[in-house]
C-alpha cells in the first residue's frame, strides 16, 4: 500500500537537481558491506587486546571487561 507522502519531496532541492522520486538510488548494500567491515575490524582488534592483556601483559582490568562488553 502507497502513502500518497511517498510522492512528494520533504522539501526543495537545491538549484540544477531534479528529484527522482521513482526510483531513488539505493545505498542499503552498501552500508551493509561496510556495517560487516567495520565489525569484523571490532572483533580483530577487541581479540587482539585480550590476547595482549591475558597472554603478554598478563594485567586484566576492568576496562578490558567494558571492553568485552561493548564488543557484545
Amino acid at each position: 500500500m502507497s502513502n500518497p507522502l511517498d510522492n512528494i519531496p520533504a522539501g526543495l532541492p537545491p538549484p540544477g537537481i531534479i528529484p527522482n522520486l521513482v526510483n531513488p538510488s539505493q545505498q542499503g548494500p552498501t552500508i551493509v558491506a561496510l556495517d560487516g567491515i567495520f565489525v569484523a575490524l571490532m572483533l580483530v582488534m577487541v581479540l587482539i587486546r585480550i590476547y595482549v592483556r591475558a597472554r603478554v601483559v598478563k594485567i586484566w582490568g576492568w576496562d578490558d571487561y567494558a571492553c568485552i562488553i561493548a564488543a557484545v
